[in-house]
Order: structure tokens, then sequence, then C-alpha cells
């Protein structure tokens, strides 16, 4: 059957006329254009109708949200087409159509609009109208910025805090690295597979880092620098735990090797 069909279609495309094409096609992309151009304005209304009305704070009434999912699509993706549609009233030549390339916002001012709706939705708790696909993910992304700035600010208050009190006595970090099972192995499994991810991220940021440096002594004394500080940071953070918690060191670390 399949190739009852493939057949076919060899007939087709070896019988094709340009001309022809042309005929049946031109009539086509005009009614496409002109329902595609009806059915932008629709939408465009129903935004601005829908926004003035204040659906959002008004539970009985619908929301753009409501009006989206309605004719079976997220809003996001309906303000995303909706972006640079301009309405006959408000275009120089009378007529519903888009910003030509030249006068589309730039990426600078893109970000800087989804900036502000992003601040409006912080201090109302309600997205915008014209919140699309692109708010969502800058949203998501500054979202995951400020968590890692503040569990970055925590961590560094909670050490600055216990290295006052307990300073290390022994260097666990060169311990663990030292003991015979792990000689050899520069990867150990981590359960958690946001710990996995984020554990990628920073080794590749350090390896650009590292890259970066042109200079092979320099690169060599910031490495040392970096494996300087992990040390500190882990033997603080036992050196705690085994004055806090009874835990009696790094032999009580059960690594599980990560097999290549």
């Amino acid at each position: 059957m399949n190739e009852l069909r493939i057949a076919d279609l060899e007939v087709i495309l070896e019988s094709w006329n340009y001309q022809e094409a042309v005929e049946r096609t031109r009539p086509k992309v005009t009614a496409w254009s002109q329902a595609t151009m009806e059915l932008f304005r629709e939408l465009y209304i129903a935004r601005e109708a829908l926004s003035r009305r204040g659906g959002a704070r008004d539970p009985n009434t619908p929301t753009w949200t409501d009006f989206c999912a309605d004719i079976g699509y997220t809003r996001q993706a309906i303000n995303a087409k909706l972006k640079y549609f301009v309405p006959a009233e408000l275009s120089q030549d009378g007529k519903d159509g888009f910003l030509p390339p030249a006068a589309q916002p730039s990426r600078a001012d893109r970000e800087a609009a989804s900036l502000a709706r992003i601040a409006q939705f912080r201090s109302t708790g309600a997205r915008p109208p014209e919140w699309c696909d692109d708010d969502e993910a800058l949203l998501r992304r500054l979202d995951a910025e400020d968590k890692a700035v503040q569990t970055a600010h925590q961590m560094t208050r909670n050490i600055l805090s216990y290295k006052r009190q307990y300073r290390p006595t022994r260097d666990y970090f060169t311990e663990m690295l030292s003991r015979d099972q792990v000689k050899g192995i520069d990867k150990f499994k981590i359960a958690d597979r946001r710990l996995r991810s984020a554990q990628q991220v920073a080794g590749d940021s350090i390896a650009q880092f590292l890259y970066s440096i042109d200079d092979l002594n320099e690169r060599a004394k910031a490495a040392a620098n970096l494996v300087v500080r992990l040390r500190d940071i882990i033997n603080d953070s036992i050196e705690e735990a085994v004055a806090t918690q009874g835990a009696v060191g790094a032999d009580d670390c059960d690594f599980e090797i990560m097999e290549a």
C-alpha cells in the first residue's frame, strides 16, 4: 500500500506544471492572507476589550486567558503572534497589518518591555494581557538567578557564622581525595538530578573561566585558588557538622563512585 502511495506521488511530481500551480495557489494565498489578517484583528480586539474590563480583578468577568483557552490556544502563544500586529485604526496606511522589520523593536527594547511586564506581575500578582512565552521564560530565568543568589548569600552567612566558632582542625578535603578507593577517580555520583544539572553548569562555567586565561601560569594560579576555595568550604562545612551533629569527619563520608 505504501509503495502505491509513493508511486502516486511520483506521478504527481512528474506532471507538476509551474504556471498551473501559480494559478491554483495565488487565490488560496490571497484568501489565506485575508483570513489571517481578519483572525489577528479579532484576537487584538478581544484582548484589548477584555483588558479594559478588568477580568483579572472581577472573578465574574471572563479574562483574556479564558478567551484564549475557549478558542483552543494559550494566551502566551497568541500574544507571541500578536506582538507586531497593528490594527487599521493605528496604522499609517489605514489597513490592518504588521510592523515592518525595520520598525520592530530591538532585542534590548523587547527585553525592557518584558522586564516591565514582569515587574507588573510581581507587583500585582496577575500577568498582564500582553504576557507571552518570552516573558514566562525570562521570569523563570530571573527567579532561578534570584534563588541562586539568595542561596549563595545564605551559604556565605552560614560559613561566616560558624567559621568564627569552628576552626577546621583537619584537612578533611585532602583526606577524602587521598582515600584509596577514590584515587584516580574524578567523578562522584550525586543522587539528586537537579544537583547534577547544577554541578554541570558550575563545571562548565569554571572551565570557560579557566580557558579564557591565555597565560598558562596565570591559568594554573587561578585553578589553584579555586581548589583552595573549595577545600576551605568543605573543611568548614565538615567541621561544623563535627561540632554540631556529632559527625566524626571524612571517614564517615560514604562516596558512591560514578561509573565511567
